[in-house]
C-alpha cells in the first residue's frame, strides 16, 4: 500500500469516525486529534494496534446511532398533557437540571388545575350532541369532575345548579315545604288575632290574581 492510498484511507476513516460520532462542527481539537491517530492506525493496523485503536475510541463520545426512515422524530405537544403533568414536568426539569424546584404549588393551585382541565375540555369539543354516546358520557363526567374541583369546598355542585335542574333536589323541596308550612301557621294566627286584616289582604289577592288574568286575555 502506498503512501497516499494510506493517506487517502486515514481521511476517509477520520471522516466517518467524525460522522458516526456526530462531531462535525462541534469536535473540540483534543477529540479531533483523538480521531486522526485512531484513523492513521486503522488505516495502517498491525498486530499491536487494536488496543491502541480501542482505548483511543473510549476517549471519545459514543457513536451516534442513526434514526429509522419509519420512525420521523416527533416534536413535542404539551397541549397532550393535563396541568397536573405539566407541574410534574417543569419539576423533573429543574431536578435534572439541578435547578430548585419553583414554587408551583402558590402558582398553581388545584382549584386554578381544575379551571385549566374545564377549558381544555369545553374547547376541544364543538358540538356535544354529535358525540357518540360513550363519549359523551365520558366527556359530562370528566367536565362534572373539573366543575367540582373549581367550586367545592365553598360551594356544592348539587346545590349551586339546582336552579337549572328538571326537578327540584330533594333538599329544595323540603325547604319549601317548610316555608309553606310556616306561611299558612303565621297566616291562621293573623287570622285570629286581626281577621279583618286577613280578609283585605286576601281580596287584594284575588283581585291582583284577576287582572293578570284579563291583562293576559286582552
Amino acid at each position: 500500500m502506498t503512501e497516499t492510498s494510506q493517506l487517502d484511507d486515514s481521511d476517509a476513516i477520520l471522516a466517518a469516525l467524525i460522522e458516526e460520532r456526530d462531531l462535525a462542527g462541534k469536535a473540540t481539537i483534543s477529540q479531533l486529534a483523538l480521531c486522526r491517530q485512531a484513523a492513521t492506525l486503522l488505516a495502517n493496523p498491525t498486530s499491536s494496534s487494536a488496543s491502541s485503536v480501542a482505548q483511543l475510541l473510549a476517549l471519545l463520545p459514543r457513536v451516534v446511532q442513526p434514526k429509522s426512515a419509519a420512525e420521523p422524530e416527533r416534536e413535542w405537544d404539551l397541549t397532550l398533557l393535563s396541568p397536573a403533568e405539566i407541574i410534574q414536568l417543569e419539576r423533573l426539569a429543574c431536578k435534572a437540571q439541578s435547578l430548585p424546584s419553583p414554587d408551583i404549588e402558590g402558582t398553581v393551585s388545584r382549584r386554578m388545575a381544575s379551571a385549566l382541565d374545564l377549558v381544555t375540555l369545553l374547547d376541544a369539543v364543538e358540538d356535544v350532541d354529535a358525540l357518540p354516546p360513550a363519549q359523551r358520557h365520558q366527556l359530562e363526567t370528566e367536565v362534572r369532575n373539573a366543575v367540582y374541583g373549581l367550586v367545592y369546598p365553598p360551594f356544592l355542585p348539587s346545590r349551586l345548579f339546582a336552579q337549572y335542574a328538571g326537578e327540584p333536589s330533594p333538599e329544595t323541596m323540603a325547604e319549601l315545604k317548610a316555608l309553606r308550612e310556616k306561611c299558612a301557621r303565621l297566616e291562621h294566627e293573623l287570622s285570629l288575632r286581626a281577621p279583618n286584616v286577613v280578609q283585605l289582604q286576601r281580596q287584594r289577592t284575588q283581585a291582583a290574581a284577576e287582572g293578570s288574568d284579563l291583562a293576559a286575555g286582552g
